[in-house]
């Protein structure tokens, strides 16, 4: 069965552009909406158009079809053991995405609440679910059963995303051996930074015991820096993860600018953090480009028509997101007043700093330096080592959420790496890379056994990684065998109308901007 890398792209970008035109109709003023509405349904016609096979980096494979069905399978359960679809157990952040869900299901749209506030969230990725829910209510079927089919639809969303991200990524490793594919699968799943190890260095044993005992988010050893693996991404932040995973495989699948302004829109409205981290990887991209086909080219391809029409739209989702007050949130808890975007390593102290430089090593500085002799000239590389040095110490308000999600692209292109590289056995030592450097003669059989170290080292860092993900998924089965419960659902939040959290509620929608203006 050949997956054409053609086919796969545009469904990726259709997976993105459908919650917006559904947003359009739904929270605009008809003539706002119809007019959005174009220039996105322009835009998307204009990257197919445009799009030929030979402008894709990626490539069709060919895999067979029990191997595909294989692979659904595998997503199925990876999405299901998440808690997707209420089947098992949900993790705490379940309680504000079912009630994000529940309430797009049961309020007219948009969805203002009895006291004015109103849904600010950026909620795009649960809109297609949400639609089969109303339609139920429109059926007069209830709105238990509309719950049991939003929840079903939300599960077959999520692993439609999920798969169209992993064929992409498949796409890109450009290989149709089982066996690679098999690797590569897992390595998708699995990838992870080894937290294990920085809570073995860093935790009391209390911690310890109770952090591996509880199964609890080991990913915190580090206290003030998390970087997510894709596992954990999937588990708790999915309607950021995947839209993030879709849009940073589809701006690395062509080979010219042409088509990202436009995808990094529809990126924006899906998941902004990771956006603003897959900028850096655009960044990488136009040096490459630059550097082959000089900047008046790239700077054409960059004003394509497909990314000027991507223009207005990003003026109407701007527009919206800035109602949510974290977009403008300038203080702490602690009442101290801070910028929006600000650095922040938890205390200028020798050990905060060593807990830092400790943290960037084992979540990814280790596999960037393994695969620097083969990378070095990478404008990609340097795109990832920068966005996730940077991620690491920036703070957005008092939170951490922009370490932990805009450094999912970095952390995407640097799987993608990993992959390539033990797919085609062909890294590069630091033996190599010093001899070339001195212009002396290279020993082909100690640069073997270098290259060969290198690579046990590679794959020695991602089954220690390893642990995080599996952790994550153990936690679902021995909370239920604990509770006797399946399934266990994290539903205790029914409606954000009850309280009015920053994160995800604006209050007085009717005199905001966006309201007064473009909005319903």
């Amino acid at each position: 069965m050949i997956l054409s890398a053609r086919k796969i792209y545009s469904s990726g970008l259709a997976f993105l552009a459908v919650p917006l035109l559904i947003w359009c109709f739904n929270w605009l003023a008809l003539p706002y909406a119809i007019l959005i509405a174009v220039f996105v349904i322009a835009g998307f016609t204009l990257v197919i158009r445009r799009t030929k096979a030979s402008a894709l980096r990626s490539s069709d494979i060919d895999v067979s079809m029990p191997l595909v069905i294989g692979i659904a399978l595998a997503v199925l359960i990876w999405c299901i053991l998440g808690g997707h679809g209420g089947f098992l157990y949900q993790s705490s952040d379940w309680n504000a995405r079912n009630a994000i869900l529940r309430d797009l299901v049961t309020y007219e749209w948009p969805v203002v609440y009895e006291n004015g506030s109103a849904l600010c969230y950026y909620f795009g990725f649960w809109l297609v679910p949400a639609l089969f829910g109303k339609l139920c209510l429109w059926m007069n079927l209830g709105l238990d059963c509309a719950w049991v089919v939003a929840n079903v639809a939300l599960l077959f969303w999520v692993a439609l995303g999920v798969f169209l991200a992993l064929v992409l990524f498949l796409q890109l490793i450009r290989r149709s051996d089982p066996k690679l594919i098999i690797m590569a699968v897992a390595v998708f799943i699995f990838f992870s930074g080894m937290d294990i190890v920085g809570l073995l260095l860093t935790g009391n044993p209390s911690v310890i015991e109770m952090r591996l005992t509880e199964k609890i988010h080991i990913e915190w050893w580090a206290r003030f820096y998390q970087f997510s693996s894709s596992t954990t991404q999937l588990f708790w932040v999915f309607n950021q993860a995947i839209p993030a995973w879709v849009a940073t495989l589809l701006v690395l699948s062509t080979r010219k600018v042409g088509n990202d302004l436009f995808v990094g829109v529809l990126s924006a409205f899906l998941c902004p953090l990771p956006t603003m981290g897959l900028l850096f990887i655009g960044i990488a991209k136009l040096a490459e480009e630059a550097k082959e086909e000089g900047i008046s080219a790239t700077l054409k391809a960059l004003a394509s028509p497909q990314n000027l029409t991507a223009l207005i739209p990003l003026i109407a989702i701007a527009a919206f997101l800035t109602l949510s007050q974290r977009a403008t949130l300038t203080t702490s808890a602690s009442g101290e007043d801070l910028l929006l975007f600000h650095f922040f390593i938890g205390g200028f102290t020798p050990v905060r700093v060593l807990k830092l430089v400790l943290f960037f090593m084992l979540e990814c500085g280790i596999l960037l330096l393994i695969l620097f002799p083969s990378e070095r000239k990478n404008p990609y590389w340097w795109g990832a080592l920068i966005l996730l040095m940077v991620a690491n110490v920036v703070r957005m308000g008092p939170s951490p959420d922009f370490a932990m999600r805009a450094s999912i692209p970095g952390l995407m292109v640097l799987a993608i790496m990993v992959v390539d590289h033990l797919a085609s056995k062909d890294l590069k030592s630091y033996y190599q890379l010093v001899r070339k450097l001195r212009k002396k003669p290279v020993d082909s059989m100690v640069a073997k056994a270098h290259s060969k170290a290198l690579g046990i080292v590679l794959v020695a860092c991602l089954m220690i990684g390893a642990v995080t993900p599996l952790i994550e998924i153990a936690r679902g089965p021995i909370k239920m065998i604990e509770m006797q419960q399946i399934p266990a659902p994290c539903d205790k939040v029914k409606t954000l109308s009850e309280g009015l959290d920053a994160n995800f509620v604006t209050p007085d929608y009717e005199r905001s901007f966006f309201a007064r203006t473009i909005g319903k």
